[in-house]
């Protein structure tokens, strides 16, 4: 079994939480991952090699500072 770790990004895309998996492919994992995320992006990596974007972080665009 591989070791892969499902990080649950925040709307401005920085790592909230944290999963740790264990699968016996990628194909699983990122089965597995789709399960648990629950709509919210996520990225899928496998020790240091990543894996997968699982949708997207939704950041409001910064506010017009130039006025």
């Amino acid at each position: 079994m591989a070791y892969y770790r499902l990080y649950f990004l925040s709307a401005d895309g920085r790592i909230s939480d944290v999963v740790e998996l264990h699968c016996d492919t990628d194909q699983d994992a990122l089965a597995e991952a789709e399960s648990r995320r629950e709509g919210r992006p996520t990225e899928l990596w496998n020790e240091q090699r990543f894996v997968a974007l699982l949708g997207q972080p939704t950041a409001s665009p910064p506010a017009d500072v130039s006025r």
